[in-house]
Formats: C-alpha cells, structure tokens, sequence
C-alpha cells in the first residue's frame, strides 16, 4: 500500500474517501516499488540511519521520479518523530499521511505532540483495524475512529458522519463534531478546541518586522489549479511533514504581513501567531476540499472565537482583489489555550493507562498459551 500510495496521486483530505487516480503511465518496476515501501517502513520505525542508506541505494539505480523523492521524504519525517524523543514510552498516534510527502495541516499532530510531551510519536495507519491504543487528534479523521482510539480535539468534514461511539471522547474540535457523535450513540463532550492553536505556544517564533508582501497558501487539493498570482504575493507550499519543514514554513509565513490561504490549518497557525490572514476556496472548485465550510464553523465554535470563519470563494486570477483589505487577525483567549493544552496531557495520560492495561492483558494471553 505504501508502495502504491507513492506511484499513484490521492485526492482529498484528511475526511476524504480514499480516491486514487491511476499512476503514470510509465509505472515504476516492482522492485523500484519494493524499494520504496522498505523506505517508508524503515522511517515508520524511526530507522533514520537506515532511510538514509535505502535511499541512496535507490538512488545509485537511476534518477528518483518524483514520486520515490517524495517517498524518501515523507519517510524521513516518520523516522524524525519515532526516534527522537527522551527515552520515555512511545506513543501511538493516527493521522493522515497523505499526500506524500505529508500535508502541513495533518503532520502537525505528530510535531506538536513530540513538542508538548517530549516523547518518540509512532506511526498508527488511521484506516487500519487494531485492537491497540492510540491517540487521534488533529484532523477531520473522527470517522475512522475505533474502540482503542483516545480522541483529542478531532473533527469530522461532514454531519453525517458515523463514528465510533466506543472511542474514548476527551475533547473534539468543535460542537459539530461532538453532535455527530452524540448521534451515533456516542457521549456528550464538551471539552472543544484543534490542538493546532497550540503552535505559537511549542513553537514561539518572534513576529518582528515584516517584509511588505502577502503569502498565498493552497490547500494541497488545489494545488493543480491555473491560480494566477498579483505582484507582491509569494506562493509556498503547503506540503511539509518533518519537524524541521514544518518549522521552516512557518518561520517564513510569520515573516508576511498576511497570508492567503485554502487551508484550514494554515489559518489556524496564523491564528495561533496574530498573523493577518484571508481564508479563501475557489469558484468552481469548492467541492475539491471534503466539508466545505462544516470544518471552519466546527473549528471557530470550537475555539470561542468571537466569529465564524469561513473560506470566501474567489476567482482563480487573484490580481483583481485588493487582498489587503481582506486581511483578519484574530487572538485566541488564553484561557481556550489552556483547556486543550491539558486535553491534550488528559489524553496522553489515558492513553498511558490504557496501554499498559493492553500490554498487561496480552501478557496474560501469552502466558496463558505456554506449555
């Protein structure tokens, strides 16, 4: 799957369906696939060492498609969050990888948590079926929830959406995410906020002098888009997955008087940091991002915001806007800040206590099989 994922281009988010188009029509050789896949497992188990030499074998092959360059980078970023840490347990963690290389909004779950609790973050694949604990947080991944799974701060892209009312609830992103889960059966959770609004907290970045220009920031399914770009904006990309990526873009978005931008985490980060910024979809494309507009409300309820922020469809030539008079900052009280910092030690914590209890459990098991 690993190996597919690399050849073959994923529409959508976090909340999408999984919808592959077909990969190139010059597809890779099988063995050149396999290489890949031990690459990406390598950094999944923080063999950081190990990435690093596979890669360069792979390289001595031939020229790296761009595909097996963004497998070789999302599987560094793996091994960054499931080696470094203090020696303590690790801890299990779901998220969206997709698209490689990884997507900013949905590695910051990783990063932020390996920031916060100091801890090695392994990788838990969120549609795969397991008994085992492990923690969710950012995303609009609150369908693929299980029994194991202890929930903080997640969200879903659309009301309707079935969840698993036998998670363990400790906080969700918003009042629309705890609905949907009270629908399925679930409990009532009033604990709300997106851990993203941590960042400016694990991640404090000076905001000094600006540089005079804006930045635009596309959601990675309107990347492909003919966007046509006014004098005085600069686009960067939203894909960044590893700590050392995710610093660097930030760092750089914090150097603008404001930021442009289709997705959802990019302005939640620039809440985070009081940093002026314009959300926006595409005329004709809204539909390209799973939920439209139910993620932003979920997530401005969520944070006690003093409005409701959502995406403003705009035409794809963005010279005839005058952006400036778009910008918004927006402050998150310190107060909302402190209820999901310790949602998120909760859940750590819960998630501590359930996983001893399943190795304890397993233990027996084994114990009982012997002869």
């Amino acid at each position: 799957d690993i190996a597919e994922e690399s050849m073959t281009v994923v529409d959508g988010d976090e909340g999408a369906e999984d919808v592959q188009r077909p990969g190139p029509p010059d597809r890779l050789p099988r063995r050149r696939a396999r290489e890949m896949t031990h690459i990406v497992m390598a950094g999944q188990r923080g063999e950081a060492a190990e990435v690093q030499q596979l890669a360069e074998r792979l390289a001595g092959t031939g020229t790296l498609t761009a595909q097996e360059r963004n497998a070789t980078r999302v599987a560094g970023s793996f091994a960054a969050y499931a080696s470094a840490g203090d020696g303590s347990d690790s801890l299990s963690l779901a998220w969206w990888p997709r698209p490689f290389p990884g997507n900013f909004g949905d590695w910051l779950s990783p990063f932020l948590l390996q920031r916060l609790t100091g801890r090695r973050v392994l990788f838990q694949p969120p549609a795969a079926v397991t008994e085992a604990p492990h923690l969710v947080m950012i995303g609009s991944i609150g369908r693929f929830v299980q029994s194991g799974s202890v929930v903080v701060g997640t969200g879903v892209s659309e009301a309707a959406t079935r969840v698993n009312p036998a998670a363990h609830f400790v906080s969700l992103r918003g009042p629309l995410t705890a609905a949907a889960v009270r629908n399925a059966g679930g409990p009532q959770v009033e604990s709300f906020g997106d851990p993203g609004l941590l960042l400016a907290r694990l991640l404090p970045i000076t905001r000094a002098a600006t540089n005079g220009r804006l930045a635009l920031v596309r959601h990675h399914a309107h990347a492909e888009l003919p966007v046509t770009v006014p004098e005085g904006m600069d686009e960067h990309s939203v894909l960044a997955s590893g700590p050392d990526e995710i610093i660097k873009l930030v760092s750089t978005l914090s150097e603008y008087d404001g930021v442009v931008t289709s997705a959802m985490h990019v302005m939640i980060a620039c809440h985070s940091y009081g940093i002026p910024c314009a959300p926006v979809t595409f005329n004709g494309y809204v539909s390209a991002v799973p939920g439209g507009a139910m993620p932003y409300r979920d997530y401005s309820l969520g944070a006690d915001l003093d409005e409701v922020w959502t995406p403003e469809p705009v035409e794809l030539d963005l010279r005839t806007i005058d952006w400036r008079s778009r910008l918004r900052s927006c402050v998150v009280a310190g107060a909302k800040l402190d209820e999901i910092e310790a949602a998120v030690l909760r859940g750590v914590k819960e998630y501590d206590v359930a996983a001893e209890e399943y190795e304890d459990d397993h233990d027996e098991d084994d114990d009982d099989g012997d002869v």
